[in-house]
């Protein structure tokens, strides 16, 4: 049984509660579970590695080079509420940086960890 949770929660409960929220909804989980769980953690076994929110142009001219026709990656989900790190409580910021530690280090050359201890 898992300790009762609010189906609309705030960000800050979202982000406290994390764990709890992935055991409750497989779909939770996929949406947030560590990237190691999806690739492994040696990125050495890749071509090469694409951020979001930079390098979808780079992406989508590799993938078009080898499909030899066009390739356009759209984005589906654009909707709803945008969370900053630094609006969450400084509780919820400390296990949100705890909890993609792993992530960050598996991806150290591409993006820096957030301070977890600001406000």
């Amino acid at each position: 049984a898992h300790p009762r949770r609010s189906l609309f929660p705030s960000a800050a409960d979202f982000y406290g509660h994390l764990e709890t929220y992935q055991q409750i909804s497989y779909s939770i989980w996929h949406h947030t579970a560590s990237i190691s769980n999806f690739i492994g953690s040696d990125l050495s076994v890749f071509d090469a590695v694409y951020r979001l929110e930079s390098d979808i142009p780079l992406l989508e001219a590799e993938l078009s080079r080898r499909a030899h026709r066009p390739i356009r990656l759209g984005r589906e989900q654009t909707e709803g509420v945008k969370i900053r790190f630094d609006d969450l409580p400084r509780k919820a910021r400390a296990k949100v940086v705890a909890y993609t530690s792993d992530d960050y280090s598996l991806l150290h050359s591409f993006y820096e960890p957030p301070h977890g201890n600001r406000k």
